[in-house]
């Protein structure tokens, strides 16, 4: 008779692994709390330095298109400065770290397109150490019927555009990078004037992506 009883070599071999696949998972989740962290905190920290005392921009625009500007600005100062950081440190082109960091965001974007499809109640976690404004809404940007192309998210083409700078095509055809970029640009003016205007919310997560696509332009020039 063959005996079907599980040896304490391949227990202890099952429990090793889900033990390492734990560790893996923590870790992967402690990054990704120190990263949003650095992240809010320096864009909070550079939002109000740039528009503590200043409301020429209120003044000029509505608040919700006032509120846009801010915090693109301010996010593009603190990706501007987390990149430096990071070249200063590891030697890392600028580029490439924006597209690292472009290609962390159309993921989490469509993670999220996922599971509010899937549970129209699923709420975005956010991060406590970001003060989150009034006319913050990811789930109603994330889920709204108004979009560039009815079948495909942005995150999609979002996530191609940024694998595309890691690849040597950036290299060998500078000159065609611009154009690339300039028409990310144009892309993340469409979306923001569908935030503002027409679903009249915003997506932090979207307008980071903005943020990086308009440095990438910067960079490339």
């Amino acid at each position: 008779m063959v005996d079907f009883t599980e040896s304490p070599t391949s227990s202890a071999t099952s429990g090793n692994s889900e033990g390492w696949s734990r560790r893996i998972a923590k870790r992967v989740r402690e990054r990704d709390v120190r990263r949003q962290l650095l992240y809010n905190n320096a864009r909070k920290n550079l939002s109000g330095a740039f528009f503590q005392g200043g409301g020429r921009i209120s003044e000029l625009m509505p608040e919700i298109a006032a509120e846009y500007v801010k915090t693109t600005l301010a996010a593009m100062a603190a990706l501007w400065l987390i990149a430096r950081g990071l070249h200063w440190a590891f030697d890392v082109d600028a580029i490439v770290c924006y597209a690292l960091f472009g290609m962390i965001y159309p993921l989490r974007s469509s993670y999220y397109s996922y599971r509010l499809r899937r549970d129209p109640n699923f709420k975005i976690s956010r991060c406590a150490c970001a003060k989150r404004s009034h006319h913050e809404n990811s789930e109603q940007v994330l889920t709204t019927t108004t979009g560039l192309i009815q079948w495909m998210p942005v995150s999609v083409p979002a996530a191609l555009f940024y694998a595309l700078l890691l690849t040597p095509w950036t290299r060998h055809y500078p000159t065609a990078l611009p154009v690339v970029a300039a028409t990310a640009c144009l892309v993340t003016l469409r979306l923001g004037y569908l935030m503002v205007f027409r679903i009249r919310s915003l997506c932090s997560n979207c307008v980071s992506l903005g943020a990086l696509n308009w440095l990438i332009l910067l960079a490339s020039l």
